[in-house]
C-alpha cells in the first residue's frame, strides 16, 4: 500500500517544543455534522475519559465557551490537551479534514493548513 507520509510528518512536526501532534481525531467532521449537542455521545465520553474529567468539569468547560458548537467542542479538546502537554499549537492529521478546509478556515482564520498528496 502506498502511503503519503502524514504519520511521519506528524511525528517530525510534533518534535517542535510548541507543537502538539495528535492522532486522527475525525472531530472536525463529526462536530460539523453532529454539532456535539449530545452530552452522552461516544466522542464526549471519550473526551471526559481522555482528559480525566467528570461531568461537572466538562459542563464548566462548555459553559466557559461562547462560540458555535463545532468550534466550541474542538477548542475545549485542544485547549485542554495543550495545557496538559504544555504546548502552544496543535496538529490534527485526519485525512478527511481536507473536505472541510473552507469551514476550518472560516472558523479558525489563523490556522495553517497543510495538504499532503502522494504521487500514484
Amino acid at each position: 500500500m502506498m502511503k503519503s507520509g502524514t504519520s511521519l510528518l506528524r511525528v517530525l512536526l510534533g518534535q517542535h517544543p510548541d507543537l502538539y501532534g495528535t492522532f486522527e481525531s475525525h472531530w472536525f467532521e463529526d462536530a460539523l455534522r453532529l454539532g456535539w449537542s449530545d452530552a452522552g455521545s461516544r466522542r464526549v465520553t471519550f473526551l471526559r475519559e481522555f482528559l480525566e474529567i467528570d461531568d461537572t468539569s466538562y459542563d464548566a468547560m462548555v459553559a466557559a465557551k461562547r462560540a458555535e458548537p463545532a468550534r466550541e467542542f474542538i477548542d475545549i479538546v485542544y485547549e485542554a490537551m495543550l495545557k496538559r502537554e504544555n504546548k502552544r499549537r496543535w496538529l490534527d492529521k485526519t485525512p478527511d479534514n481536507v473536505l472541510h478546509f473552507d469551514e476550518i478556515r472560516r472558523v479558525w482564520p489563523q490556522a495553517t493548513l497543510i495538504h499532503v498528496t502522494r504521487e500514484p
